[in-house]
């Protein structure tokens, strides 16, 4: 995850007050730019 990612997401647990540590969370991201699609 970027810091971005990292402080937004504190940013909306404390607002929320969600007791949380976001360095435990993974993005996920996709593979390809359409990921249902294949190869020809």
């Amino acid at each position: 995850m970027t810091g971005a990612d990292l402080s937004g997401l504190r940013g909306y647990f404390g607002h929320h007050d969600i007791d949380a540590d976001p360095k435990e969370f993974k993005k996920i991201v996709r593979l390809s730019e359409k990921p249902f699609y294949k190869a020809q």
